[in-house]
């Protein structure tokens, strides 16, 4: 399931109270999805007080999910206490997000089978108003994941396997401001058919190039550190491991040659004529960075312009152009110079609009 998918899936599932459990590899953004469709489900009527509660059962004691046991005129009860306590106690809705539910103990899963199930766990009810999601990795990404017990499988209405997706990475890259030379580097590696996601588990201490990592290397890129520079590549290595450094150090070499984007748009009539830039077809790093770089800029008095470029640009940066502007400038779908371009390429309406 792509990420796209799963968020779709958890707006549903909320306020229908269905628990889910999402599996998949470290660093896919699973945590993150969940935090997301919470805050989007604010905007819901009925939600707007919804209230996101992250427990870690792998650090959590049974008791933290039963109650503590104390004694009240001779006999023996439990006292809910902490998040316990919320979800009984709670007016207003609650999801309860049991992160890396894998790595814990099988006693403190056995302790969360009654509140999975059922929502009472002795002489109390968990309110109704809570929904319970969780999120682990996979027994070959050593996480510390030594399973899950059967009988808790089945106390979720459904298990989803989040896979990540190159379009709903740059969607999220471009919503929380990653640098717009990261994106390309992304993009075209996908286009040389290497994964945003090569997790492989090692004993050594290094990082590797997962959705987290990448996202990390971009923050680092924004408060000043580019790789090109000797003294910075250790800290962009560190972030997202060396091998996917190295290439985005590379790309960025190679782009120095980046016309003047505002130049771009200026002459945009122009764009791959003689009178104009024209861009080398055996370079498609530059293609995919002017993409780039033009989705950046898109707005109501540029759009126009643009759009122009993408019509002469090859079918395949076109759609990646087109795409990606759509998604930054939503009202590019409402304006004659879209239509204009999409009555030119039918076959791509679908894909953009998925």
């Amino acid at each position: 399931m792509r990420p796209k998918n799963l968020m779709d899936l958890l707006m549903r599932a909320i306020p229908a109270k269905k628990n889910v459990l999402i599996v998949g590899g470290p660093g896919i953004g699973k945590t993150d999805i969940v935090k997301q469709a919470c805050e989007k489900m604010k905007s819901v009527k009925g939600f707007e007080e919804l209230k996101l509660i992250t427990s870690h059962p792998v650090v959590s004691d049974p008791t933290d999910y039963k109650g503590l046991p104390y004694e009240v005129n001779g006999e023996a009860v439990f006292l809910p206490f902490n998040d316990l306590k919320e979800l009984i106690t709670t007016t207003t809705p609650i999801v309860f997000f049991i992160d890396d539910f894998g790595q814990a103990e099988p006693s403190v899963q056995k302790s969360l089978m009654q509140l999975l199930w059922g929502g009472k766990l002795n002489g109390y009810e968990i309110s109704p108003l809570v929904t319970f999601i969780a999120a682990t990795n996979r027994k070959e990404d050593k996480a510390g994941v030594q399973g899950i017990l059967e009988c808790i499988k089945s106390r979720f209405h459904t298990i989803v396997h989040l896979e990540p997706n190159l379009e709903d990475w740059v969607e999220w890259a471009k919503e929380n401001e990653m640098p717009m030379e990261l994106i390309a580097y992304v993009r075209f590696r996908e286009k040389n058919r290497e994964s945003i996601f090569e997790f492989k588990p090692t004993m050594e201490i290094a990082n590797g190039s997962c959705p987290r990592t990448i996202a990390n290397a971009g923050n680092w890129m924004n408060i000043g550190y580019n790789p090109i520079i000797v003294e910075h590549f250790e800290i962009i290595s560190g972030a997202v491991g060396q091998g996917f450094a190295l290439g985005l150090k590379d790309f960025l070499i190679k782009i120095k040659d980046l016309p003047d984007i505002d130049d771009l748009i200026k002459n945009a009539e122009h764009f791959n004529t003689p009178k104009g830039y024209n861009l080398p077809i055996d370079r498609p790093d530059l293609a995919i960075t002017i993409c780039g770089a033009l989705v950046y800029r898109i707005d109501d008095k540029n759009c126009d312009a643009i759009m122009k470029i993408a019509d002469r640009m090859e079918d395949e940066y076109s759609f990646v152009l087109v795409h990606d502007a759509v998604s930054k400038f939503e009202a590019l779908e409402e304006k004659k110079c879209f239509r204009d371009w999409a009555v030119k390429h039918k076959e791509y309406i679908k894909i953009i609009n998925d």
